[in-house]
């Protein structure tokens, strides 16, 4: 009985230290796929670019969907819409854009950005 015991006791420490590194293990996977996600609207607006003389097109979550950017990158492909982690949008200003992914509200850091601008440069607050 008390091996039962002193083997339960083991597993339990052994769950309680596994849990929080598997959690922020899943958190750093939905980060790749939000980054995996962004190079290709990055792409995307960058071939929208080169046909439409160097502007590019601030869209939304909604838009990404089945929007302009559409028709040079898959975006069903890449997440949309099924991706319930994170909600993106591409911001513009004269020859530039901004995509950015955020994490959606009721989701572990809800809220929290990672961005990427058409000079590669990536930013935001994510921290898993």
């Amino acid at each position: 009985m008390l091996e039962l015991i002193v083997v339960t006791i083991i597993i339990a420490i052994i769950a309680a230290v596994a849990t929080p590194a598997y959690i922020k293990s899943m958190e750093r996977t939905r980060g790749g796929i939000a980054r995996a996600s962004l190079v290709s609207i990055a792409k995307a607006e960058k071939m929208y670019s080169a046909e439409n003389n160097g502007r590019y097109l601030a869209q939304t979550d909604a838009q990404l969907a089945g929007g302009l950017l559409n028709q040079y990158v898959e975006m069903n492909d890449i997440g949309f819409p099924a991706d319930q982690d994170w909600v993106y949008s591409v911001t513009t200003a004269v020859n530039t854009f901004t995509a950015t992914a955020t994490k959606d509200v009721g989701v572990p850091n809800a809220g929290e950005t990672i961005t990427l601008t058409d000079a590669g440069i990536w930013g935001g607050t994510y921290n898993p």
